[in-house]
């Protein structure tokens, strides 16, 4: 497959090759939620790691951890959930010569009012390489609008908060003797909003108005987004 004009050179020198990985990974979970889709209070956390060999990348290392706590403000009628959410993921390569395929574009915990890979590191042309460390926090409250065993509506109000980075400063990349300037930031990013979702057997819906807060000049804004999850 044909890379387009403006990859970075770290997909571009991924192109035309056919990746064999072999991952070796460990996790640990706890939950007790008792629910997949509607949360309304409990607390759930995990953490884990991998050691990843590839056939177009050096062995590299992860480690991820995440966690969330959501409070039931009224528990009769249940309507008003408060959560409580965050994650943090690193990657380390020993020689630094990690593959595109190995870095995070965003948080596992997104920081909303931003593109996918719209606070990771970013080429002259535009494009997102990813980062070896992101974090992401969100704090949000939801209330219940419209009553429904399968088919409830909710609306929500937000402030999230993280980072994708990789030195935490402009740094220049070498590929296949192609030397490439990134930009980078460790600032923290974060954004307030409203929002509303429908939760379905199938998954969440959801739409969202957000005010970036706090950015770096190179970020990616996207203040209204659309998202289809497996969670509410």
């Amino acid at each position: 497959m044909q890379t387009p004009p403006k990859a970075s050179a770290l997909v571009k020198a991924e192109e035309g090759k056919t990746d064999t990985s072999l991952s070796l990974a460990y996790s640990h979970r706890a939950d007790t939620t008792q629910s997949n889709l509607i949360i309304r209070s409990g607390h759930r956390w995990d953490y884990g790691g991998s050691f990843v060999t590839s056939s177009t990348a050096d062995p590299y290392v992860t480690f991820g951890a995440g966690g969330a706590r959501y409070w039931d403000f009224d528990q009769e009628e249940q309507r008003t959930i408060l959560s409580l959410r965050g994650s943090a993921d690193f990657v380390f390569n020993p020689s630094g010569d990690l593959g595109f395929s190995g870095r995070y574009l965003d948080a596992e915990v997104r920081v909303r009012g931003f593109a996918l890979g719209g606070i990771a590191p970013r080429g002259d042309n535009g494009t997102a390489i990813g980062g070896t460390k992101a974090l992401g926090a969100s704090l949000t409250l939801n209330h219940q609008l419209i009553e429904s065993e399968s088919f409830p509506v909710f609306a929500n109000l937000y402030f999230d908060v993280g980072s994708v980075f990789d030195q935490g400063e402009t740094f220049t990349l070498d590929v296949n003797g192609t030397a490439t300037t990134y930009r980078d930031s460790a600032r923290l990013r974060s954004s307030a909003g409203v929002g509303f979702a429908l939760a379905t057997p199938g998954g969440t819906l959801s739409v969202s108005y957000s005010q970036p807060l706090s950015f770096a000049d190179f970020d990616v804004l996207e203040e209204f987004q659309f998202n289809i999850g497996t969670q509410f």
